[in-house]
């Protein structure tokens, strides 16, 4: 959903007299309110603060459900990841960000980050995605500011670049990817990894 559609829905969540509302953001860290992804998701964040309204952000490390795109990546033969892929995060099963959504929806704080509980770098994350479809893994680490060059040239042409915006803020920090870490998740990746074999096999 675009910034407008999310805000359409909040309008219209208040007209209805809606008491409370839950919102999934993303789990900040230093160096990412710049970025254009995480500044929509806040300029709507900061909109709920203003509203006076009962509410909570949830807020995942990271997402399960992306680790598809990554095997897409891993199966054209090359994936990238943005500086020397060693920062570190834990993602997060969707089903753990649904129950901790569930857990909040009477009453709950105003922000909860959310992780799984294996800790993984980037380049790992990367690399889980080529053991999935069986592949030697060939990653290609780029430098922090040749994506932001390329997002102001639209010219250069790195694999993966399409897909790559979604699984990132489509802006890059000037700062390479600090760590993302946080709590609660019960699921591991191995079970995002057996949802998604199927898929390709």
């Amino acid at each position: 959903m675009t910034f407008k559609e999310i805000g359409d829905f909040f309008d219209a969540a208040l007209a209805a007299g809606v008491k409370r509302f839950l919102y999934v953001s993303v789990h900040l860290e230093a160096g990412y309110r710049q970025t254009a992804y995480i500044q929509a998701h806040e300029e709507f964040v900061d909109a709920l603060r203003r509203s006076g309204l009962n509410y909570s952000v949830i807020r995942p490390t990271g997402i399960f459900a992306a680790f598809g795109d990554f095997v897409n990546l891993a199966r054209k033969g090359l994936t990238t990841v943005i500086g020397d892929g060693r920062a570190r995060t834990n993602p997060v099963h969707q089903a753990d960000v649904a129950g901790k959504l569930l857990e909040n929806l009477e009453s709950g704080p105003t922000e909860l980050s959310v992780g799984g509980p294996e800790v993984f770098t980037r380049r790992e994350i990367a690399e889980l995605a080529f053991a999935v479809i069986g592949k030697r893994p060939r990653v290609l680490p780029v430098p922090a500011a040749a994506f932001r060059w390329a997002q102001n040239w639209s010219v250069l042409r790195i694999p993966g670049w399409g897909s790559y915006s979604s699984l990132s803020p489509p802006s890059v920090p000037r700062t390479v990817w600090p760590h993302a870490l946080a709590g609660f998740g019960l699921r591991t990746i191995s079970e995002a990894c057996d949802g998604i074999k199927p898929w390709f096999f």
